[in-house]
C-alpha cells in the first residue's frame, strides 16, 4: 500500500522557528494585511509546542495565505475585498465544514493558528488542551479525536501526517500540503522520516499466569461465553505476547517480556511487572489482555492508561494506535461508553503494572489492551479462531510502530496481502463452508461478520438434529 508522508514528526513534537530567510521572500504579501501575522502565528506555535513551519504549510494549504497577493483579486467566497475578509476569517480553514462553519467556530487570524496548533497538540491526540492555556471554548461538535491513518487507498507514514489526514481527510489537499513544504523546508524531509529505522526498547506484559508474592495463582479470565472451547486468558496473552516479540525483534527492536510461562512457575505480582519495566528507559509498555463481564451482550474493545499522571500524550497516542489497529483486525465496537469514541480510558485497574516502582511516571508510554471479551459469545467466536493470537500480535505491533511513527513492515501484510497462516485458514474455512453448506447448518454467507447468539443456537441445534 502506498504512503505519503505530508509533514515530518519533529513538527508537531516540539516548538521550532521557521528561518528569517522565509519571512523576508515570502510573508510580505499577508504581513501587508496584517502587519502582527508572524508575531500571533509564533504565538501560537510556541504555545502549543509545534513547529512554526506546520501553521506555515498548513495556511498555505488552505487559503493560499502566503502566495496570495491580498488584493481583491481573489474568486473565492464571492470575490473580491469582501473575499478576502473571509479568507482571513478562515486562515487555516478551522471549524469552517464543507456544510459551513462550526458553531462557536474559532474565526479570525489569532484563533485560526491556535485552533489549528490545538487540534495538533492535543485534540488529534485524543486529548481537552488543558484549561489553564485560556484557550477559547471548544467550538460545537469538536472534540478530542484520534488520527486517521489511510485516506484514498494511501497510507499516513507517520502520525503527524495521520493527524494532517484527520484535519483535511481528502488525498488531493495532504499532497498539496507536502509538496508546499517539500518547496519551502526540503531539508525537513529526508528520503524516510528520521524516526523511520529507529529502534525501540518495548517491554510485553502477558497478562496473569504467574504465582503472585502472597502464594495465590494469578488466573486471569476463562471461557465463560458458553462456548466451551476451554480456553484461559493467561495461555492466549502468552501466545501473543511471544509472537508479537519475535515480529518486534525481527525488525530491530529491543523486545523484554515480563514472563515467558503462563504455569503458575514464576513468582509475579503485577507490582514486580511494573517495577521490572520502570527503571529501563523503555519506550513503551504493552500489557496484554483479555475482558470478561457479568453480562454476556457486553462486548468489544478498549485499550487501558494509567489516570495519572493526568496528561499523558505519549501512553494516549500508543493506546490510540492499538484501540484502532486491533478494531480494524478484529472488527469490533468500543467496549465501554467511557472509552467512546477512540477506544481509549484512563483505569486504575491492574494497578501494580501501570505504577509499580513508580511506573506511570515513566517518560515511556503505557497501555493494556483488553481487544475482546470471554464471556461473550461472539467474541469468543473470535478468540477460538486458528490463529487469533497472531491477529492480536500483529495488530499490536502495528500499533506499536504506528505510535511510534514508524513504517509498517512488508512482512506484516499491512496491504491486505495473506500471509502463509492466513492463506491456510482462508482454505480451511473453504473446506468448513462447504461441510456446513451440505449439512444445512449455515447457507455460507456473511463469513465475516459477528454472529448472534440466536444464529449461534440455531446452527448449533441444525448440527445436533441434522433438521
Amino acid at each position: 500500500m502506498a504512503e505519503l508522508m505530508a509533514i515530518p514528526s519533529r513538527w508537531v513534537e516540539r516548538y521550532a522557528e521557521a528561518p528569517e530567510r522565509w519571512w523576508r521572500e515570502h510573508a510580505t504579501h499577508l504581513e501587508r494585511r496584517v502587519p502582527d501575522i508572524r508575531r500571533l502565528l509564533a504565538r501560537a506555535a510556541r504555545l502549543c509546542q509545534v513547529d512554526e513551519r506546520l501553521l506555515i504549510c498548513m495556511a498555505e494549504k488552505e487559503q493560499s495565505a502566503w502566495s496570495y497577493a491580498w488584493d481583491g483579486s481573489t474568486p473565492h467566497y464571492g470575490g473580491g475585498l469582501e473575499g478576502d475578509a473571509e479568507k482571513l476569517r478562515w486562515l487555516l480553514g478551522v471549524d469552517k465544514t464543507d456544510s459551513g462553519p462550526r458553531p462557536g467556530a474559532w474565526a479570525g487570524p489569532w484563533l485560526q493558528l491556535l485552533g489549528c496548533a490545538a487540534r495538533f497538540r492535543w485534540l488529534y491526540r485524543g486529548m481537552v488542551p488543558p484549561p489553564d492555556l485560556g484557550l477559547p471554548r471548544l467550538p460545537k461538535g469538536m472534540g478530542p479525536t484520534t488520527p486517521l491513518w489511510e485516506i484514498d487507498g494511501v497510507r499516513a507514514a507517520n502520525e503527524a501526517t495521520a493527524m494532517a489526514f484527520r484535519y483535511t481527510p481528502h488525498l488531493s489537499g495532504n499532497e498539496r500540503l507536502k509538496t508546499t513544504g517539500m518547496d519551502w523546508f526540503g531539508d525537513d524531509y529526508p528520503e524516510s522520516d528520521p524516526v523511520a529505522g529507529r529502534r525501540l526498547l518495548i517491554w510485553l506484559d502477558p497478562g496473569h499466569g504467574t504465582r503472585k508474592r502472597d502464594g495465590s495463582l494469578d488466573t486471569g479470565t476463562s471461557d465463560t461465553s458458553g462456548l466451551g472451547t476451554g480456553l484461559n486468558e493467561k495461555d492466549v496473552v502468552l501466545d501473543v505476547a511471544l509472537e508479537a516479540s519475535r515480529l518486534l525483534a525481527a525488525e530491530g527492536h529491543d523486545v523484554r517480556l515480563t514472563h515467558r510461562r503462563a504455569d503458575y512457575s514464576e513468582t509475579m505480582g503485577y507490582s514486580d511487572r511494573g517495577a521490572m519495566a520502570a527503571g529501563s528507559g523503555y519506550d513503551c509498555y504493552v500489557s496484554l489482555h483479555l475482558d470478561s463481564a457479568r453480562d454476556p451482550e457486553v462486548r468489544g474493545t478498549t485499550v487501558f492508561i494509567p489516570k495519572t499522571p493526568s496528561r499523558s500524550p505519549r501512553s494516549r497516542t500508543l493506546a490510540t494506535a492499538l484501540a484502532t489497529e486491533l478494531r480494524a483486525e478484529l472488527g469490533t465496537p468500543v467496549s465501554y461508553a467511557d472509552a467512546r469514541p477512540s477506544g481509549v480510558m484512563p483505569h486504575w485497574y491492574n494497578l501494580g503494572t501501570f505504577v509499580g516502582g513508580g511506573n506511570n511516571y515513566s517518560p515511556g508510554a503505557l497501555a493494556l489492551p483488553e481487544p475482546l471479551f470471554m464471556s461473550s459469545p461472539e467474541d469468543m467466536a473470535i478468540i477460538g479462531q486458528p490463529g487469533f493470537a497472531a491477529r492480536y500480535a500483529v495488530a499490536v505491533c502495528r500499533g506499536i510502530h504506528r505510535s511510534a511513527g514508524l513504517p509498517l513492515p512488508v512482512s506484516w501484510h499491512d496491504d491486505g496481502a495473506p500471509t502463509p497462516s492466513e492463506a491456510g485458514w482462508e482454505a480451511e474455512l473453504g473446506r468448513a463452508t462447504e461441510w456446513a453448506t451440505a449439512r444445512g447448518i449455515s447457507d455460507g454467507r456473511r463469513l465475516d461478520e459477528p454472529m448472534t447468539r440466536g444464529e449461534y443456537l440455531v446452527m448449533r441445534y441444525r448440527e445436533a438434529t441434522g433438521a
